[in-house]
């Protein structure tokens, strides 16, 4: 039977599904999943001045003494970095918030306070150092990172992994989503993605076991700064937000992580050379929505399909 939990945590909606029989040792590995999403955030919110991940930011041109959660997140964001050519750079913190995303996207909804100046300097990832043998972090002085993204991915995957251990399970936490098994009497997990322009219908719906999706996009985490749109995702060559010709990317891959990470790629590389990309690395696949409101697909995507396009023009590349 279904068993589920839903939650807040890590400034998301987080749903996790557990096929068991047994309901009072499924709503127990519910709960610590739960727990698990609480203390990730603690852990890498850069909004805490208490989070590790403050402490590492704050301790920058000294090696620090990390997690092994913290060391393993580091890890994969440098090697993400240099898989995506750089579009993929945790110390774009201070373009973030040069565009405002400079406290929680609730709060930045709820005030108009006004923004001291910071800087909008993204450096190459490849400043970070890092010692696996002391599991130590050197940050150069006036570096600092951000792990949201990756760390939400990261925790998805992980929580997954643990909860597999008692049956099928799907974890989504905010449309970062991991899927391990499938129900008994079904093959896979029936996925709907929204359709950015409609967030009450589903543009697609995926069926998927034993892998990820994730959706990045400016259809949602959006805000006005100064009468000037901003959104969170920022491109690393220029240091602002990104004018990218899309509205959202939804990729598919075999973690969480991956399709958080290539997702953002897509996106900040644009339509044409984003499919691109897609095609180039698989086994992703990634459907991609345009200003236009064109739905285009990369070589593979068309294999994960269940549902007609609801937008008003389709075309696969």
């Amino acid at each position: 039977m279904y068993n589920d939990l839903h939650f807040r945590a890590m400034n998301t909606d987080i749903n996790a599904w557990l096929w068991s029989e047994d309901s009072r040792t499924a709503r127990s590995a519910l709960g610590d999943v739960e727990q698990f999403f609480h203390e990730t955030h603690r852990r890498f919110t850069r909004f805490e001045p208490g989070s590790e991940l403050s402490a590492l930011n704050a301790s920058a041109g000294q090696p620090f003494a990390a997690s092994a959660q913290l060391f393993e997140v580091v890890d994969l964001a440098l090697k993400f970095s240099t898989a995506t050519g750089g579009l993929f750079n945790p110390t774009i913190i201070g373009a973030l918030e040069a565009a405002g995303y400079d406290r929680t996207f609730e709060a930045i909804n709820g005030t108009t306070m006004p923004r001291s100046p910071v800087t909008s300097k993204v450096s190459a990832a490849s400043v970070i150092m890092l010692n696996a043998v002391r599991r130590t972090i050197t940050l150069p002085v006036g570096v600092r990172i951000d792990l949201g993204g990756i760390a939400k991915g990261w925790a998805a995957q992980t929580a997954a992994q643990q909860l597999a251990h008692y049956g099928p399970c799907l974890i989504d936490a905010g449309g970062d989503i991991m899927t391990i098994g499938s129900v008994p009497g079904t093959q896979d997990w029936s996925i709907e993605i929204a359709d950015p322009l409609d967030q009450e219908h589903a543009v697609i719906t995926l069926h998927l076991h034993d892998q990820a999706v994730a959706t990045s996009g400016v259809d949602r985490r959006k805000w006005q700064q100064n009468g000037k749109p901003q959104h969170h995702l920022i491109d690393p060559r220029t240091g602002q937000p990104s004018n990218s010709d899309l509205l959202t990317v939804t990729v598919i891959a075999p973690t969480t992580v991956e399709a958080e990470v290539y997702a953002k790629t897509v996106f900040l590389l644009g339509s044409d050379a984003g499919l691109r990309f897609a095609n180039n690395h698989p086994p992703m696949a990634a459907a991609v929505v345009t200003a236009n409101d064109e739905v285009l697909l990369s070589d593979s995507m068309q294999e994960y399909l269940d549902v007609n396009f609801s937008l008003s023009s389709t075309s696969s590349a």
